[in-house]
């Protein structure tokens, strides 16, 4: 490892704010003071990363050399970095985003594994500890406005913590957005920002921030208008960690084709845009489906490929439809789909009878199965509880 008599090593950002807010954390980021990339490599770190020298020590933890970044061009890749052994441990914090974020402890030692042992006095050259405590969020200094990423990243940092954006870094982010910064970011980082705020304990945040500075007329351009309305609703899906989910969530109230234009440039994978699809083709229809018949529901399992689905994923939908309360269909109608599910899902050959299964061939046992399919399923209709299906009000889609 690093000879401390040589360097100075410090783990910074996120390992020291959430130790101090109790949690855990797995990140274990290092700045080193004092060497060049020829030590690092000399010590028997491994060096990845192209625009700045990043090493991997044997245990897999990032070492960054302490770095200042100067703006030169638009958006967060216009940046030329300066990484030399005189830049000092406050030159290389002043530039990061949060103050939460630019705290550090000094290493003063390592163990036989290779671990680091830490002093533990907190480095604090910005109040992080304060803004900790008051639940703020606040820029540490100019840089700030320089990379359009940061202002993703507040909103999702109070997504994490439900902490309060600081008036002058609200003020700024608005600048930034009205400043044209956020055009700059590319649809890779605007997916994996928005998907890791969305599994936060409170994506709510996530989406009033972004559409409070008016970023979600960028970010989001085919869906914004509805989006907002669904913030509300992400306080209900606590406990619910999938994100398949909460992206269909995010677009509840959108037109399918509004939706898929936005997921395809945003080159969201396309294992969730057929979930969020499916969940479109099943909210419609419980809003705009009239009468609820065993062949209107046979039609819609055949259109969203409920027979290649699982019923977790029926299960997602149902809770995404109860979740909208008031503002979507009734409980009983979203049931009654849900059941009207289980013999179209779970009708096989086995329930042919022995003559059909020695005499059918091909398209014929096809037929016949979804003959058993649609007997089933209007029984359930027959014999189930269906009173008040047909009789309820159904809203505009908006």
């Amino acid at each position: 490892m690093l000879d401390l008599n040589k360097f100075q090593v410090f783990i910074v950002g996120g390992y020291c704010r959430d130790r101090l807010l109790g949690r855990d954390c797995k990140d274990h980021d290092f700045v080193v003071v004092g060497a060049t990339p020829q030590d690092m490599l000399d010590a028997g770190f491994q060096q990845v990363g192209a625009d700045f020298p990043v090493f991997l020590s044997p245990l897999g933890d990032e070492f960054a050399l302490a770095r200042q970044e100067r703006k030169t061009g638009s958006g967060y890749n216009g940046f030329t970095t300066t990484f030399d052994p005189s830049v000092t441990l406050e030159q290389d914090l002043i530039r990061r985003d949060l103050t939460i974020n630019a705290m550090a402890r000094k290493v003063v030692g390592w163990n036989e594994k290779g671990h680091a042992k830490l002093d533990d006095t907190v480095i604090d050259f910005f109040n992080g500890q304060e803004d900790l405590a008051n639940g703020s969020l606040r820029h540490v200094g100019e840089a700030f406005g320089e990379d359009p990423v940061r202002v993703l990243r507040v909103a999702r940092f109070a997504a994490r913590y439900n902490f309060r954006i600081a008036d002058d870094t609200w003020d700024l982010m608005k600048w930034m957005v009205r400043d044209g910064e956020l055009n700059h970011l590319t649809v890779e980082r605007v997916w994996q920002e928005t998907s890791k705020a969305l599994m936060e304990d409170h994506p709510e945040q996530f989406v009033h921030i972004i559409h409070m500075i008016g970023a979600d007329r960028i970010l989001f351009p085919e869906t914004w208008e509805t989006m907002v309305s669904v913030s509300r609703y992400f306080v209900n899906l606590d406990g619910y960690f999938d994100l398949q989910l909460r992206v269909a969530m995010l677009f509840a109230f959108c037109r399918k084709d509004q939706t898929q234009n936005a997921m395809e440039r945003l080159r969201v994978p396309i294992v969730i845009q057929k979930f969020v699809n499916v969940f479109h083709d099943v909210r419609d229809f419980a809003w705009h489906g009239g009468d609820i018949t065993a062949r209107s529901a046979f039609d819609l399992f055949g259109r969203i490929g409920l027979a290649r689905l699982t019923m977790a994923d029926m299960q997602d939908v149902k809770v995404l439809l109860l979740e909208l309360g008031p503002s979507g269909p009734s409980t009983a109608r979203i049931e009654l789909i849900t059941n009207l599910a289980l013999p179209y899902k779970h009708v096989t050959f086995d329930d042919l009878s022995d003559g059909q299964k020695l005499e059918l061939k091909g398209k014929d046992i096809g037929r016949a199965l979804d003959n058993i399919k649609l007997e089933a399923m209007q029984h359930l209709l027959i014999f189930g509880p269906t009173e008040q299906v047909n009789v309820i009000e159904i809203p505009e889609l908006p």
